[in-house]
């Protein structure tokens, strides 16, 4: 009995999300079942965290106890696994390694395009959008970055133990040749939905509908958000999990 993370990378369309759900297929339930047709028995496996309906995984990390060693197990999982799932790598871990609770880090980037791209629209989010202000959008990320209480920045938070987290740097690039750009967040843990509905007000400041004043108020907790303008999943991406033992490689969106 020997402890693994695996690496994999998934398109989030067509799943319910990474965690099992009574309603719809998980990527988790997928890939655990993708191991019953290899082992012949049940294997749990234990994921870095939860991605919501059609947010896509890059360098999404889970652990597994397999019963036994295959050989050329990363093929053969492939082989059993839809088009829509790969599995990347695998490493021996320690038998106390745990993906979800020894992350210190994680970061997710998030594409916009502003030009209707049929090949772009499954990974990215078309909004139509003139003269979007990109100076205020990057005075508003540094404003992410001092803010400790993400509460105006979460689904249900009365359902979290604490709306606190750190974000340590929040980045923007710009993609010139596909009129593209995409937000990168560097932190310690997020809240549900909470990545989704921070790009939506940036590009509410972009478009000038939500002042920088009104956001740095919002991030402070001094007055609720009047309105959540919650970005859509296909933009969002799981890029990497970082640990103090096991790392996992950032690609540069573009």
């Amino acid at each position: 009995m020997k402890k693994y993370f695996f690496i994999v990378t998934y398109n989030g369309r067509g799943f319910r999300g990474w965690q099992n759900q009574k309603d719809g297929l998980s990527v988790q339930e997928t890939i655990e079942l993708a191991f019953i047709a290899l082992f012949k028995t049940t294997i749990t496996i234990h994921g870095c965290g939860r991605t919501d309906a059609g947010v896509h995984g890059q360098n999404y990390v889970f652990h597994a106890v397999l019963p036994s060693e295959v050989d050329n197990l990363i093929f053969k999982l492939n082989n059993k696994l839809p088009a829509q799932i790969a599995v990347k790598s695998m490493t021996q871990v320690s038998p106390k390694a745990n993906a979800q609770l020894d992350a210190i880090s994680r970061t997710y980037t998030y594409y916009v395009h502003f030009t209707k791209d049929p090949y772009l629209n499954n990974f990215s989010t078309y909004y139509f959008i003139e003269n979007l202000n990109l100076n205020a959008i990057e005075q508003a990320c540094v404003l992410i970055t001092e803010a400790r209480d993400f509460k105006n920045f979460c689904l249900e938070p009365a359902k979290h133990k604490s709306t606190l987290c750190k974000i340590e740097k929040v980045e923007l690039f710009k993609n010139p040749t596909k009129n593209q750009i995409a937000f990168r967040f560097h932190g310690d843990h997020y809240l549900r939905s909470m990545i989704r509905m921070l790009v939506g007000e940036l590009l509410e400041i972009g478009k000038g509908k939500t002042t920088l004043d009104a956001f740095k108020n919002y991030l402070n907790v001094e007055v609720n958000i009047p309105k959540h303008h919650k970005a859509y999943a296909q933009g969002l991406h799981l890029s990497a999990v970082q640990y103090t033992y096991f790392k996992t490689e950032l690609e540069p969106p573009f």
